[in-house]
């Protein structure tokens, strides 16, 4: 089982390595033009899961999920200057059925991203979306991520790798 996880992270890096820049760049476009550009944003950070996600069925009850990360701005950001911001998220599963191979919430983002957000995982690819206040100015959400759980049966522990876009 151990191989299996060590191949699996190895997998999902390279996926996340590969894809991160295609999704930064399908992202990218301007919200209303006189409101300047959106920023593009890369994520990355790690968090837990209690209770934990079973290998198989779904877990025994609503998992509750924190995220700690740090984001790094595109240069022609408007907000580029806050690039190795922290910040983190709180929340819960609302799925009826919380699993490794699928599950989604809410919760709430704090820090130098603050504000409400959705996601959504099928097996290693999550999207979050929802508002956020960042440098005083209220965005729009879109993230596509990479989930990599660094441990099994149950998952508890994950990395995080998003490419997200914040539309002005």
């Amino acid at each position: 089982m151990k191989g299996w996880n060590m191949g699996l992270l190895k997998k999902s890096a390279i996926a996340a390595a590969v894809l991160a820049p295609v999704l930064g760049l399908s992202g990218m476009y301007v919200a209303n033009a006189d409101t300047g550009p959106s920023d593009v944003v890369s994520v990355t950070g790690g968090g837990t899961i209690n209770p934990g996600l079973p290998a198989t069925g779904c877990a025994s009850s609503a998992p509750h999920v924190t995220f700690t990360g740090t984001a790094t701005f595109t240069p022609n950001s408007d907000d580029a200057n806050l690039s190795g911001g922290s910040f983190g998220f709180d929340g819960d599963s609302t799925s009826g059925c919380a699993s490794s191979q699928s599950d989604s919430g809410s919760g709430i983002l704090t820090g130098a991203v603050s504000g409400n957000v959705s996601f959504t995982r099928t097996g290693t690819e999550v999207v979050v979306t929802g508002t956020a206040t960042l440098n005083g100015e209220v965005h729009t959400i879109t993230a596509h991520c990479t989930f990599v759980p660094t441990n099994a049966n149950p998952t508890t522990q994950y990395q995080l790798a998003c490419q997200a876009v914040l539309n002005s």
